[in-house]
């Protein structure tokens, strides 16, 4: 019995797969935290590049935080 679409056996699997890919992408956010991200952050032109640096790369959640985001998402959306 699925009691949300987060029990869905679709949804496990690409959540799955999601999780997989953004553990695999560590080493990019390692490399683009151990640069210059402060300064890039912190110039009045340099958060662009940061930003386009980190366009490409999952910036993830645990399982439980996406959970309660998705509980709270749909709370909002009920309403």
């Amino acid at each position: 019995m699925v009691t949300n679409t987060l029990d869905s056996h679709q949804i496990v699997k690409l959540l799955d797969r999601l999780f997989n890919e953004t553990a695999a992408s560590q080493p990019a956010l390692e490399a683009i935290a151990q640069s210059d991200a402060s300064r890039l952050l912190t110039s009045r032109t340099g958060y662009r590049e940061f930003y386009g640096l980190m366009r490409d790369i999952p910036l993830p959640v645990s399982r439980e935080t996406g959970h309660l985001l998705y509980m709270l998402t749909r709370s909002r959306t009920e309403l």
